[in-house]
C-alpha cells in the first residue's frame, strides 16, 4: 500500500516542468530521440541500464550514463563495448544527489531520465524526498 505522503507527490512540481512519458516501443524511441543527447541517472542499475541500452540502440548522439556505483558503471561500459554499442556512451561516475555534478552532466542534454533510486522500499518510504 502506498503511503499517503508518497501518493501526494506530483512529478511536475518536483521537476519544475510538466511530466513527460517515454514512447512505449523502441521504434518510437528511435523516431523521437535518435540524434539527441540524453542523460540517464542510475545507469548502473537494472532499469537505468536498460534505458541506456535502449537509447544507444535508438541511435542517440550521446548517452550519458551517470551513477555512483563504480563497479556497475564499469560493467555497463564493458558489456556495451563487447557488444559494439559503446561509441555514443559517456560514463559519469557521480552521485545523482550532488546538484553541481548533475548540473554539469545535464548541460547540453535534450532529455534526462532519472532512474537513480534507493533500493530499499521501507527507506524510500521514510525519506521520499531523498529518493527522487
Amino acid at each position: 500500500m502506498l503511503r499517503p505522503e508518497l501518493a501526494a507527490l506530483a512529478a511536475a512540481p518536483l521537476l519544475g516542468r510538466p511530466e513527460r512519458t517515454l514512447p512505449p516501443a523502441k521504434t518510437d524511441i528511435a523516431r523521437s530521440y535518435g540524434g539527441c543527447r540524453v542523460l540517464v541517472t542510475g545507469a548502473a542499475g537494472f532499469l537505468g541500464g536498460l534505458v541506456t541500452r535502449a537509447f544507444l540502440d535508438a541511435g542517440v548522439e550521446e548517452a550519458r550514463a551517470l551513477d555512483r556505483h563504480e563497479a556497475g558503471l564499469e560493467r555497463l561500459e564493458r558489456n556495451l563495448r563487447d557488444a559494439g554499442r559503446h561509441e555514443a556512451l559517456r560514463v559519469l561516475l557521480e552521485d545523482a544527489g550532488d546538484e553541481a555534478a548533475v548540473r554539469r552532466a545535464v548541460d547540453g542534454c535534450d532529455l534526462v531520465v532519472n532512474a537513480a533510486a534507493c533500493k530499499q522500499v521501507p527507506f524510500a518510504e521514510r525519506f521520499p524526498r531523498r529518493v527522487a
